[in-house]
């Protein structure tokens, strides 16, 4: 009567946080979320603003003219960015943030009824993207990230598992880890995609969350057979709202758009107009990146303090944390759940052997005293 697939599907992180969450304060505790990745950023105003401005008084169904605004705005911040010379029509579609490529890049490249049905995730990395490889029938191929980079090195992967991939996902600035691959390895990258057939899918949500020098993307090192997705998420203060965008290709994106015109998904006049204005502004993601930087090094700092070891990495707002022994990565974070402090286990990224080890905390507070003064009890316990 139903999809067994479902039952290969464990829950989803976030959803074992809310249960943890509610446990704690049934239980009176004070809790500390450090486990989502939705920190207390202001929208975007000229974006908040255009939103407002563009609430109709019938609501009807998404029209062509915000959206032709929204994409000719994401396709210069990709040129303004990377460099990239996309026509906005042909070879840029806008989505509902970046989770939903999650669910359609491996339905788009993927035959169910090829031995070539591999999709490629590179683990700890996001949950969604493992998840979208097993809802769309693919085989779901774990690459493990191993310490101290946790960067893919797919030129080292056996003849036999790249014959058997039809989609390759890569995460720079990587969520769990905030490690960032650099030109040469992205370009080494999609050389060997490009000469295996292998669609390259770059999820490049946290390109605005970086110290020092930006990030390199995709679509610096390769013009064919690749996928960047971005988002206004972290971009913008846009989580709520759901604005991102997929490009590259004008034959890969065409594709893209046939898949999802299929069940009809937009985003809404209200979220494209906002949209314009926040691809259009490098000013306000200059200015929350000083802000989660902050966030980020104070968190970093209680940590070490407590004599914690935590990843180096300067990149998004998270950090990967080891757990204390005799713990592993998902029994310290439910201990630390039963003290009200929540936290990302690396289990629940499909982190293999030492990575699961390890936790993820997003450094989402601008006071981590109470939060470490919790930790240090767990630790001393």
């Amino acid at each position: 009567m139903f999809n067994p697939i479902l039952e290969r599907l464990d829950p989803y992180p976030t959803s074992t946080l809310q249960l943890w969450r509610e446990e704690a304060r049934a239980r009176g505790l004070t809790v500390w979320d450090l486990g989502v990745g939705d920190p207390p950023t202001l929208l975007h105003p000229g974006a908040r603003a255009a939103f407002l401005d563009a609430v109709p008084t019938a609501a009807s169904y998404p029209r062509q003219g915000p959206a032709v605004a929204a994409r000719a705005a994401a396709a210069g911040f990709l040129r303004r960015r990377y460099g990239a010379q996309l026509d906005p029509e042909a070879q840029v579609v806008l989505t509902t943030g970046s989770k939903e490529a999650s669910v359609l890049v491996p339905l788009l490249a993927v035959d169910r009824d090829s031995p070539r049905r591999g999709v490629l995730v590179p683990v700890p990395g996001y949950a969604a993207a493992l998840r979208g490889a097993v809802l769309a029938g693919a085989e779901l191929i774990p690459v493990p990230l191993q310490p101290p980079h946790f960067t893919p090195r797919v030129w080292e992967l056996p003849e036999a598992v790249l014959s058997r991939a039809a989609v390759l996902w890569i995460n720079s600035p990587h969520n769990p880890t905030g490690a960032v691959m650099s030109r040469e390895d992205l370009a080494r990258t999609a050389a060997v995609c490009g000469e295996r057939g292998i669609l390259l899918a770059s999820d490049e949500l946290y390109a605005d969350l970086y110290q020092g020098e930006p990030p390199a993307g995709v679509l610096e090192v390769a013009e064919r057979g690749v996928l960047a997705v971005h988002s206004l998420s972290k971009r913008a203060g846009f989580t709520a709202l759901g604005a991102g965008c997929v490009a590259g290709a004008a034959e890969v994106i065409a594709r893209y758009r046939k898949l999802r015109d299929a069940y009809g998904a937009a985003p809404s006049d209200m979220v494209n107009a906002a949209a314009a204005v926040a691809w259009a502004d490098d000013a306000h993601p200059a200015e929350a990146r000083q802000v989660h930087a902050r966030r980020r090094a104070a968190l970093q700092e209680g940590l070490e303090a407590l004599g914690l070891e935590v990843l180096r990495t300067g990149a998004t707002f998270y950090l990967w944390v080891r757990a204390p022994a005799p713990h592993d990565g998902l029994s310290w974070a439910r201990a630390l759940a039963a003290r009200g402090v929540l936290v990302q286990a690396g289990a629940w990224f499909g982190a293999l052997g030492e990575a699961r080890r390890w936790v993820r905390f997003a450094a989402v507070l601008e006071d981590y005293q109470q939060a470490l003064a919790v930790i240090q009890g767990e630790l001393e316990a």
